[in-house]
């Protein structure tokens, strides 16, 4: 064994005869100077790359008294120059503390040379430990052949800059890398980079030849945070990481930024510039192909810029665009276009000359999503998407809001009719109404032509980009229109398209769409002119030839109220409104035609006495006036009066029934003022329901013309069935009651047969085989 100590040669030779002759000699074997040492890493970053910019926790039980968690452990075995340490000198306690001790407090020198891609100012903390010797055996208290060295530790209340290249700040423990190395972009957050790192010791004579030396392999990724910032587009690869003010110089930081700003795009056209996203972390390493950068664009209010996105208007145009990040951690949004319609929110910006400027407030989020459902963006590798999908949760916590005021274009949005000066508004089913008198034109209806933020266009400039149709014929939109014609009736509308068609080179240039205003004439009646009968059934508004089916047809009795109503129009039969009808005016009903004695009359009837006769029949009339009290609920405020009133609840005509001599009535409707024309309806009056059985004079006669003897077959009765003018009936059947007499209980009458029609009208039947008996105790009845 090479073990040092006291060995004992023993040398035998063999003879042919006699014993083996022997030698013995004693040699003194001691341990080899230190040349170089064996360095490895302990438990965990033995199995598992060191993570930069992350605290290094190894837990050490005695240091972890002092209260702390420390750095990567190195473990230093101490080598002669054939590289076994079995038997390598021993070191004291002593020896061992000089050995590893750092001069003056520094750095580096004689303990840990690190490799270039690292900061070399890291702070290093040692910690001397027993290591077990070759053979297994511990060597004696207080001697050793090894150490354990602590890198990247961080001592309570030990504070390190932060590199230039991560700004000011102070470091946490652990390994960083260098700014050479961030700027050439060096390290990965997924496949592990390889790092020498050397560790010597100080010369200790009679111990160490010189400085012995050895090296650890240090498998390092990046852990720094991502970041999602604005870059230059001209940005070399090996660029350091761009500021958070870094992009366009039109793009700002804040509201108050861009409101503020000396320059602004113009809405509808082209972004001034490219706009470059950089995903990276703090030391410049880019993600696996697989992610995209989305942008949402919003329309916000200077007092509330950060109105979540749901509250606030898209931004056609640029909302929704989306970069496929490159391997070199950069997206870039190429020519966007702003294409806003009309601005939700108008925000007012300061202009050079030192007026105001009306235009939007966008605000620009750029967000980074795992690009799995563009096609552009497929993680190349399997290994790649189980990398991205490691990070999702990192990523979807990263966001760049930016704010952009965009001045209004001169291009044409939107069409505003206005009347009289006055713009004009849709009603609440969403319309844009204009009224005016039935059968007239309009000729105050202006058109403007407007921009996104709600600024008049000249009507130059309006020409110049497109051409103004209505109801596609071109019309001079710097004059009133012209050819608005209103229907005649106001149960019917007129509508009309206006149109502004751009001109084919801004269709090109993917500019405005055709843009549309549909508006609809409603006519409204005019000046009251006359009365009119509006028979039931028939629409209001309806007038002429369509309103005038003939004569009306009424019967006995029947309510006028349900046949039509009185109704004040104006010359084109339109309805007018009670507030335009004259003091006092109301509308009198008269039968024109017949005669007070021989009808027709009207009837009246209804709760009031005063409506029946003292016979108890409904009073009559030829002329009745129909006040206030007559105008029908219904209808609103529309001079529309029913043919009734509070007194006489029915109203109704009787008389004669209209015959070949005289086949037409007439009725009337005026007013005792003269205020309005007269509107005169024929009718045909018609017998009503049956009302009462009549005998005819013939059938009279017979029964009283001489006294009547008991058991005498009386000649046949002839009835007719009549209304309640008298007017014959006709019925398919009719049923008598048993005859009494009236006057004499004692006497009695009977027929043989039911009634029989006499003729073929319907109206008149018989009763035959009528008699009459008495009994024979009773006396002689007097004449019945």
């Amino acid at each position: 064994g090479r073990q040092a100590g006291m060995y004992r040669l023993t040398y035998r030779l063999k003879t042919p005869v006699g014993d083996d002759l022997t030698a013995e000699l004693f040699v003194m074997v001691t341990p080899a100077l230190v040349v170089r040492l064996s360095c490895e890493l302990a438990a965990p970053h033995d199995t598992r790359p060191v993570r930069l910019g992350e605290a290094l926790q190894t837990p050490v039980k005695k240091m972890q008294e002092k209260g702390g968690w420390y750095g990567m452990e190195v473990r230093v075995r101490l080598r002669d120059g054939d590289g076994d340490f079995a038997n390598t000198r021993v070191v004291s306690d002593k020896q061992l503390s000089a050995m590893v001790a750092t001069p003056d407090g520094g750095n580096g020198h004689g303990i840990v040379v690190y490799p270039s891609e690292l900061l070399s100012d890291a702070e290093l903390t040692t910690g001397v430990g027993r290591l077990q010797s070759w053979d297994g055996k511990k060597a004696p208290k207080g001697e050793h052949g090894g150490c354990r060295l602590f890198v990247g530790l961080m001592e309570d209340n030990v504070y390190l800059p932060r590199p230039a290249y991560l700004g000011e700040g102070q470091l946490t423990a652990g390994l960083w890398p260098s700014e050479a190395a961030v700027r050439q972009r060096l390290f990965s957050r997924h496949t592990p980079r390889t790092l020498q790192m050397a560790v010597a010791l100080n010369h200790c004579p009679g111990v160490t030849c010189s400085e012995p030396r050895g090296t650890v392999d240090v498998p390092v990724v990046s852990a720094a945070p991502l970041r999602l910032r604005l870059a230059p587009t001209a940005a070399p690869p090996t660029a350091s990481l761009p500021s958070a003010t870094d992009g366009p110089a039109w793009m700002h930081t804040s509201a108050a930024l861009a409101l503020a700003a000396a320059a602004a795009p113009r809405n509808c056209a082209p972004l001034p510039a490219k706009v470059a996203v950089a995903l990276r972390d703090d030391f410049e390493c880019a993600l696996p192909l697989g992610v995209v950068i989305r942008l949402s664009a919003a329309c916000v209010a200077p007092a509330a810029p950060n109105a979540p996105a749901s509250a606030a208007a898209a931004c056609p145009g640029i909302d929704g665009a989306s970069a496929v990040v490159n391997a070199s951690g950069v997206a870039v949004f190429k020519r966007m276009t702003p294409r806003l319609t009309r601005f939700s929110t108008v925000a007012e910006a300061r202009a050079p000359s030192g007026g105001v400027v009306r235009g939007a407030l966008v605000r620009l989020r750029f967000t980074a999503v795992i690009g799995i459902d563009d096609s552009e963006a497929v993680p190349a590798t399997p290994e790649d998407a189980e990398a991205l999908a490691s990070e999702a949760e990192e990523l979807a916590q990263l966001q760049i809001d930016r704010f952009v005021f965009l001045t209004a274009s001169r291009v044409p949005v939107a069409l505003q009719l206005s009347r009289g000066g006055q713009p004009m508004r849709a009603d609440r089913a969403g319309a844009l109404v204009l009224t005016g008198s039935a059968g007239g034109s309009l000729a105050d209806v202006d058109v403007t032509i407007l921009n996104e933020v709600g600024d008049a266009l000249t009507w130059a400039e309006a020409e110049q980009a497109g051409t103004l149709t209505l109801d596609g014929k071109k019309v001079d939109g710097s004059k009133p229109l012209t050819g608005l014609k209103l229907p005649s009736s106001i149960d019917d509308v007129a509508r009309y398209r206006l149109a502004f068609a751009p001109k084919q080179e801004a269709r090109g240039a993917g500019g405005a769409p055709t843009l549309e205003a549909h508006f609809v004439l409603k006519p409204e009646p005019g000046q009251p002119a006359r009365w009119l009968i509006r028979r039931s059934g028939v629409a209001a508004g309806v007038t002429g030839r369509r309103a005038a089916a003939g004569p009306l047809e009424l019967r006995v009795g029947q309510a006028l109220g349900d046949t039509f109503t009185i109704v004040l129009v104006d010359e084109k039969g339109n309805g007018c409104r009670r507030a335009t009808l004259a003091p006092g005016v109301a509308p009198i009903l008269t039968v024109r035609s017949g005669n007070d004695t021989g009808g027709p009359w009207l009837v009246l009837g209804g709760p009031a006495a005063a409506g029946v006769n003292g016979a108890g029949q409904p009073a009559r009339c030829r002329e009745l006036l129909l006040n206030n009290e007559a105008l029908q609920a219904e209808a609103g405020g529309d001079a529309v009066w029913q043919v009734a009133t509070r007194a006489y609840a029915h109203v109704g005509v009787s008389g004669p029934a209209s015959t070949n001599d005289r086949p037409e009535e007439m009725l009337c409707v005026s007013d005792a003022q003269g205020a309005y024309a007269q509107e005169m309806l024929p009718f045909k009056l018609l017998a009503g329901p049956p009302h009462a059985l009549e005998l005819e004079p013939k059938s009279k006669s017979t029964l009283s013309a001489r006294d009547l003897r008991t058991r005498e077959r009386l000649p046949p009765l002839v009835f007719v069935v009549v209304d309640a003018a008298s007017n014959p009936v006709p019925v398919d059947q009719l049923t008598v009651k048993p005859l009494t007499a009236a006057a004499h209980s004692l006497l009695k009458v009977t027929h043989a047969r039911a009634m029989e029609p006499e003729g073929n009208g319907g109206a008149r039947w018989s009763l035959r085989d009528l008699r009459l008996t008495a009994d024979r105790a009773g006396h002689v009845a007097p004449a019945s």
